[in-house]
């Protein structure tokens, strides 16, 4: 995700948990600095995607995410982790056109054997979705 965010070249929030692992990379803060901002555990999602200078966002595809993104009018990138997830990406990418896939297709509960998404695909979907082909506003 952070090397996905970091090469598109497109400004950015990215929320993260803190905790026992520590998602973002060493150095990543300083090379993002002026363009990109992590924010470390809660953020008010709904006041950030209901902004005017928000172009898009990246989605588990929960449904509560789902629906304040779609409530929010912005284009979706796409990237179910489990369960029912993957249902709300077919209605949001399929039915609503306001997403678009970065190809996430199984979930495996285990961490050795779990498909590890390339910052390629993260780029593209990124650069496709603020390119304007999909999405509301």
């Amino acid at each position: 995700m952070a090397l996905g965010l970091e090469v598109s070249k497109n400004s950015f929030i990215w929320v993260v948990r803190s905790g026992d692992n520590d998602w973002v990379p060493e150095g990543y803060e300083e090379r993002i600095k002026g363009r990109g901002m992590v924010i470390r555990e809660w953020a008010p999602q709904l006041l950030i995607l209901n902004h005017i200078a928000v172009g898009g966002f990246v989605t588990h595809c929960g449904w509560n995410s789902s629906l304040e993104g779609i409530c929010a009018g912005l284009p979706m990138v796409t990237w179910p982790l489990y369960a029912e997830q993957f249902y709300n990406e077919k209605l949001l990418v399929d039915v609503l056109k306001f997403g678009v896939e970065v190809g996430s297709k199984v979930y495996d509960f285990n961490p050795e054997t779990r498909p590890i998404l390339e910052a390629t695909r993260i780029e593209a979907a990124i650069r496709n979705l603020m390119g304007g082909r999909r999405g509301g506003r």
